[in-house]
């Protein structure tokens, strides 16, 4: 039962009662769109890594550690970019503020805390959740924030080897949007990059640069007006409300009145021309022998459209009974998969692939097929099922209503979009192809990976060994980026 109504002025408080084994769930987000400018905006994982991990004007860090295991087990921040499907009108109902290029893709952008503690613990996590957000002195013990750089910047460049098939994708995605250009820029290659030279400012000596901006974004960020509240709990309610219309008061008192001094800027600008990217074909090279192949094609089908089913199902089917034979078994990569986003995009991948070309052209022969409709009333059937097995899984505790809060989905809504799956059979799945994916026919022609931009909206990203690096002579359009 989500339990909407419980409003502290500015505080937007969402209940979800279940049965947790008398533990509470909390997410808080800050919404950081609107407060950040884009030059300063990529610079939020960094800070929301070392929020909960620096000293405080009541802690130090280890003294933080410590308070943290003892009373919820720890506390973790992350820069979030989610997708809202909930409709306009809802948002407005909520009170929040929605950003995006279109009228159909809209998104939020922030920083969340997720904690989860014993009910009976909930008004000492609460205060020390407090204390974390707005009392963290980024600058106190600079030899400490060097060292939690140096290891961030170490996680980051070991992960584009180990990771290549999600930073493929995410640059692969950009040109569709700013939502896409946003996830690519806080979580992709373009985070990589401004991690490693954000660390060597450390060798530089020149680390007290950052601190000044790190400690305006808190206070810019960590607002009482500019945060949201979830939370999954099976306790008493009204002890659960008492003890957030606490930390309400406590924390409004904490970061006393708001400034408008601006943001002090910082040396780098990694986005840069990120968001005004064309459609295009890019090849990163970097140091691992084997590739991962990234197509993805508009399809302007998002979550409530009427083909929304019908796209995943197809997506299903393009990935067990045509890109797995053709990829893995015939091709000799690890694996291939196919995916409909909810944002309107048919997206196929591979990876550990000995291949870069083949594989792109099994993409496209991949459209060819769902558009001929090579499979059967049975294919259909089981694809469905497969399908169900994610629809209907079980969900944890501590996810239920996420789908709520970041996204706006009720329940409603998500059974409406399951109904839409009996609807569905063989011609209406052949139908729903050749209206969104005929004019991405014959891909599979040598010439399809010229995407320019001007004319298809797709977009190709193969991430893999430099020595297959292609020649720009031969295939023309193709973009080489920057290696690491």
């Amino acid at each position: 039962n989500l339990l909407n109504g419980a409003n502290f002025d500015w505080l937007s408080f969402v209940e979800h009662q279940e049965s947790t084994n008398d533990i509470a769930y909390v997410s808080l987000l800050f919404d950081a769109h609107e407060l950040v400018p884009m030059d300063l905006r990529a610079y939020l994982p960094i800070f929301g890594s070392l929020i909960g991990n620096v000293d405080t004007k009541e802690y130090t860090y280890q003294e933080l550690a410590v308070e943290s295991e003892l009373c919820c087990g720890g506390m973790g921040f992350n820069t979030i970019v989610a997708n809202w499907l909930g409709g306009k009108e809802r948002a407005d109902e909520m009170h929040l503020n929605l950003f995006g290029d279109n009228d159909s893709n809209y998104y939020r952008q922030g920083v969340m805390l997720n904690v989860h503690c014993l009910e009976k613990n909930l008004d000492r996590t609460l205060d020390l959740v407090t204390s974390t957000v707005c009392g963290s002195l980024f600058g106190n013990n600079i030899h400490h924030l060097e060292a939690l750089l140096g290891t961030t910047a170490n996680s980051a460049i070991n992960s584009v080897s180990s990771d290549a098939l999600s930073y493929g994708r995410k640059w692969g995605l950009a040109p569709f949007g700013e939502e896409h250009a946003l996830q690519e820029l806080l979580s992709g290659l373009t985070q990589v990059e401004l991690t490693l030279k954000i660390a060597e400012l450390a060798t530089q000596d020149r680390l007290k640069e950052l601190v000044p901006t790190l400690q305006a974004l808190a206070k810019t960020i960590f607002r009482p007006e500019n945060m949201r509240v979830c939370v999954v709990a099976g306790g008493n309610r009204t002890y659960i409300q008492n003890s957030f219309e606490g930390f309400a008061s406590r924390f409004a008192d904490m970061v006393g009145e708001k400034t408008n001094d601006p943001l002090p800027s910082l040396p780098f600008n990694p986005a840069g021309d990120l968001f005004e990217r064309k459609f295009d074909t890019t090849y990163i090279p970097i140091d691992i022998p084997v590739h991962s192949c990234h197509l993805a094609l508009e399809t302007g089908v998002t979550y409530d459209h009427p083909d929304s089913a019908a796209m995943t199902v197809l997506s299903q089917m393009l990935s067990s009974l045509f890109l797995h034979r053709e990829i893995r078994e015939k091709g000799g990569a690890y694996g291939a998969s196919a995916g409909h986003l909810q944002s309107g995009i048919l997206q196929m991948s591979s990876y550990y692939d000995p291949n870069t070309l083949e594989t792109l052209k099994a993409y496209g022969n991949g459209v060819d097929w769902l558009c001929r409709g090579e499979f059967s009333s049975r294919d259909v059937d089981e694809a469905i099922i497969s399908v169900f097995g994610s629809v209907d899984a079980p969900k944890s505790p501590s996810s239920k209503g996420t789908s709520e809060f970041l996204h706006g989905l009720l329940p409603e809504d998500r059974q409406r979009y399951r109904d839409r799956f009996f609807e569905l059979n063989r011609d209406i799945l052949v139908e729903a192809a050749n209206k969104r994916l005929s004019k991405y026919n014959n891909l599979g022609d040598e010439a399809w990976i010229d995407f320019n931009g001007e004319s298809n909206n797709g977009s190709v990203c193969v991430i893999g060994s430099r020595e297959s690096c292609p020649d720009k002579n031969k295939l023309g359009n193709w973009t080489v980026k920057k290696t690491l």
